[in-house]
């Protein structure tokens, strides 16, 4: 999905003719729907929040708060370089930052289990020593 199917996409489910006599311009929409997203995503990954900190799973909670300052950091740097006409701003850069940010997941993914696996195969042979 290209631009200009997302540009239609917008226009086919808001008739921006129908809000111009309520006063109502593309400021107030984008206001508007980011502010119906966010809230929607606020309760929608909330439990999850919750959950996580009651696992104490503190090193994913950690993973995916820096991975969304990252990527929130990547973007402004791209906004900043097609605003300022210092360099091309280019979604591949984003991309790219994306595919580091999942590589180090799957890194401390690998890297967890490996830990896991050895503490569990330590008290296992340790449980059965004791026997």
């Amino acid at each position: 999905m290209n631009g200009r199917d997302l540009l239609f996409l917008h226009d086919l489910l808001v008739e921006k003719a129908n809000l111009a006599p309520l006063g109502i311009t593309d400021d107030h929409l984008h206001f508007s729907i980011g502010l119906i997203g966010i809230v929607i995503l606020y309760y929608v990954f909330h439990p999850v929040v919750t959950l996580l900190v009651k696992l104490k799973w503190d090193k994913v909670l950690a993973y995916f708060s820096i991975s969304f300052i990252l990527l929130f950091l990547l973007t402004l740097f791209e906004l900043y370089q097609g605003i300022t006409n210092q360099g091309d701003m280019e979604f591949s850069d984003l991309s790219s930052g994306s595919l580091s940010i999942i590589f180090f997941g799957i890194v401390l993914l690998t890297v967890h289990l490996y830990t896991e696996l050895k503490r569990y195969i330590k008290a296992k042979t340790k449980k059965s020593s004791v026997r």
